[in-house]
């Protein structure tokens, strides 16, 4: 599923065909769009819009190229509009020094009011900048402290961009991310996919390679297309993703919250298990927010083999399968048995087990021998390069014995044949080398993983 959340569709370029525009969306999967306002005859006209269409969702503001000196009464009538069930955010608003079609002294007076409607509605607003990055950031974040928003076609810097995400803002990019002459690739991969949408800004802005036709919301999937090759993700992922950052601020798409028993991330298909765990990592979301690149992994109830078996048919795309979620897969040891036996039976597919290496503890035997066979590959969490450090960080039920199993459980899945992993989050004071070391002695794989990215 996709989101665009950003067109324009009231503009003349539709006025015959807007039908057709809104149905290939859809055929394409973008499932919602969002229609964003740019004055108030627009956003009048936008009501209508959401009443004919199931899928389109509206602003309602002004954009600041179309501010007037009358636009101070206007606000009125547009905070009436912004009461409609339709209506899920303000905008666009913002400021916009490029093309000088209104003062500056004007357009900060209106944004500040249309960051009050923002405040007073509760309604997230959707921003504008163009050339103003001085003033958004010395005048109005402070301002905006308890608002919610996204800036779209976002175009500045990288400080600008992790600063407005700090401040609990979101950034939306649009087909110009795919032109040849777009340099700012670097800057992007280093912006958090969870802080990330994706939008057309149709009519304007076409994504390569239709670049020079008219834009519209059936193209914003080459948006992300050239986002999945930048986050090592796929567009489906990039979708999945972008479509829950709406959700979150928007309020649209709840479908997405749907639980997960299987789960794609790239091309490997997970399985949540179960949400109990022996640990309770302080830098683990597992019972505050358990959503993996979009992904809602808080089980009303622990799968039975036979649903889980059932779910995996129904996925297709895959080279992998991995017992995984947002728990620890050895609580339920006889259920992944079972279900690993069936994939190997039936898939020709590698498996994978990630774990915090305490399942010997949890079942008071050792379980790598009953592992054999059924998988081909164990990741397992080292978090730390000291017993004590590694209790602080996971706070393990078994206390300080835990450290020394879950080394213990390395060892006998490396003897055991098992291509075998060790992982540790770059978190707080954790000693990166020092834990490379141990994995380099205990002759396994060592991965990094960081600790504000999950999945």
């Amino acid at each position: 599923m996709f989101i665009d959340t950003h067109a324009h569709l009231l503009f003349p370029d539709y006025r015959d065909c807007l039908e057709e525009v809104i149905n290939r969306a859809l055929i394409n999967n973008v499932k919602y769009i969002i229609n964003v306002s740019i004055n108030l005859e627009d956003s009048i006209k936008s009501i209508s819009l959401f009443e004919k269409y199931q899928n389109v969702f509206i602003s309602v503001g002004i954009h600041p190229n179309e501010l007037k000196e009358t636009s101070h009464s206007e606000l009125k009538k547009i905070k009436e509009l912004a009461k409609h069930p339709g209506v899920i955010a303000i905008g666009e608003v913002g400021l916009d020094y490029y093309r000088k079609c209104t003062s500056k002294e004007l357009q900060q007076k209106i944004f500040a009011e249309f960051i009050n409607l923002s405040e007073e509605t509760g309604l997230p607003l959707i921003i504008h900048t163009r050339y103003a990055w001085g003033d958004i950031e010395k005048n109005f974040i402070n301002k905006m402290k308890n608002i919610k928003g996204v800036f779209h076609c976002f175009s500045g810097n990288l400080s600008n961009g992790l600063n407005l995400i700090e401040n609990g803002f979101y950034l939306s990019y649009t087909g110009n991310i795919t032109y040849r002459n777009f340099k700012k690739d670097e800057i992007l991969r280093k912006i958090p996919i969870e802080r990330v949408m994706i939008e057309t800004d149709s009519p304007f802005l076409t994504p390569e390679p239709y670049r020079g036709q008219r834009n519209e919301p059936a193209y914003v999937v080459k948006v992300a297309e050239k986002l999945s090759s930048l986050f090592n993700l796929t567009p489906e992922d990039i979708g999945r993703i972008t479509s829950y950052n709406a959700y979150k601020l928007f309020g649209i798409a709840g479908e997405i919250l749907l639980p997960k028993i299987t789960y794609k991330i790239r091309h490997s298909l997970y399985i949540n298990v179960t949400n109990r765990c022996s640990s309770n990592c302080v830098f683990c979301e597992r019972t505050k927010n358990p959503v993996v690149k979009g992904h809602n992994l808080k089980l009303k109830k622990e799968p039975t083999v036979e649903e889980t078996i059932e779910d995996i048919r129904k996925n297709v795309g895959y080279n992998e399968i991995v017992f995984c979620g947002y728990g620890e897969p050895t609580i339920r040891l006889d259920y992944v048995k079972d279900v690993a036996r069936w994939v190997k039976s039936n898939l020709p597919v590698k498996v994978r087990l990630n774990t915090n290496g305490q399942g010997n503890l949890i079942n008071n035997r050792n379980i790598v021998p009953e592992l054999k066979g059924l998988i081909d590959v164990v990741s397992i969490s080292l978090n730390a390069e000291t017993p004590d450090k590694y209790l602080k960080l996971t706070r393990s039920i078994f206390g300080k014995k835990a450290y020394s199993s879950v080394i213990k459980f390395i060892k006998e899945c490396r003897k055991a044949g098992f291509e075998t992993y060790t992982t540790i989050v770059n978190y707080d004071d954790v000693d990166v080398e020092k834990c490379r070391a141990i994995a380099e002695e205990l002759d396994v794989n060592f991965r990094v993983r960081n600790f504000k990215e999950v999945g």
